[in-house]
């Protein structure tokens, strides 16, 4: 599995952040479970999978952050991809 981009970066100005996850296994994609944030000023939506939507919650008070997404799957040995995810305000 990969993801594009590789890196989001979050801003007041760009709150939201579109990532899709790719294989060159087509089954591959109906193997991702979930995907979170490992901070709760950022939501994951990833109901419309292979699109994972992240967005900066507007209560959150941390003017520079570096943080992750995790994206589950079944996918043997690719078990979770880490998504680097910046946060400045």
């Amino acid at each position: 599995l990969e993801v594009e981009p590789l890196e989001v970066v979050l801003t007041r100005s760009a709150p939201r952040a579109t990532v899709t996850v790719r294989s060159d296994d087509p089954d591959a994609i109906k193997k991702v479970l979930r995907a979170e944030s490992r901070y709760p000023g950022v939501t994951v939506d990833s109901s419309r999978l292979p699109v994972v939507v992240l967005e900066l919650n507007g209560e959150t008070t941390e003017s520079v952050l570096n943080t992750e997404c995790v994206i589950y799957s079944t996918v043997p040995g690719e078990e979770s991809i880490t998504l680097p995810v910046r946060i400045r305000k």
